[in-house]
């Protein structure tokens, strides 16, 4: 795809890389954004119910703050069978009070 775009000495064509589709299952890294004021340990409670609830394997990798310290970022490795417990997973990530991003 080629799209036109005036920027200041930027080429003005893009080529974006097509994407084939996903492979299952997939193991990946997960973040999991939150406001920084969020409990640390309510959070993880919370990431922990979900991955029993949906059976996905996973094992905790950590949790990194933002530069200017408004955001935690918690990183888990999931396995992921299939398209619809990939789906299931979001929307169920989506519940948690204070989610900013799930990538």
């Amino acid at each position: 795809m080629k799209i036109q775009k005036s920027t200041n000495g930027h080429p003005k064509k893009f080529d974006y890389p097509t994407q084939g589709e996903l492979q299952f299952p997939v193991t990946y890294e997960l973040k999991v954004v939150f406001d920084a004021h969020s409990d640390d340990t309510e959070i993880k409670n919370r990431l922990e119910a979900i991955f029993k609830q949906l059976r996905i394997s996973h094992a905790f990798s950590g949790i990194k703050t933002s530069s200017k310290g408004s955001y935690h970022s918690y990183s888990y490795q999931v396995s992921i069978v299939d398209k619809t417990m990939m789906e299931n997973l979001y929307i169920e990530l989506k519940s948690v009070p204070g989610l900013k991003t799930a990538l």
